[in-house]
């Protein structure tokens, strides 16, 4: 026999980005560098850097802009890449 709890607050769906992601990974391996690399430079835990990677998080300013420095790519970009995944997100 199932149970259920009718009134329980279901969570809304993860919606995941997708440009950041991927100008993250791919600026990441440009680089020559490991999650674990660039998790320890950006001083932040390897999971987060996981989690920006598969579109289930963004940075922090600050953290965007150690990003920023490590991987030789504008903040402005990341900022587009953010802006873009937001809006996709916001028409869904």
């Amino acid at each position: 026999m199932t149970h259920f709890n009718a009134g329980a607050r279901q969570r809304p769906p993860v919606r995941k980005l997708k440009r950041l992601p991927t100008l993250l990974r791919n600026s990441r391996i440009r680089m020559g560098l490991s999650q674990m690399e660039l998790a320890r430079k950006t001083d932040v835990a390897c999971s987060t850097i996981e989690r920006y990677e598969r579109g289930l998080g963004e940075p922090s300013m600050e953290t965007a802009l150690r990003l920023c420095g490590l991987l030789s790519v504008d903040l402005e970009e990341i900022m587009e890449a953010v802006r873009d995944d937001v809006e996709t997100r916001v028409k869904r």
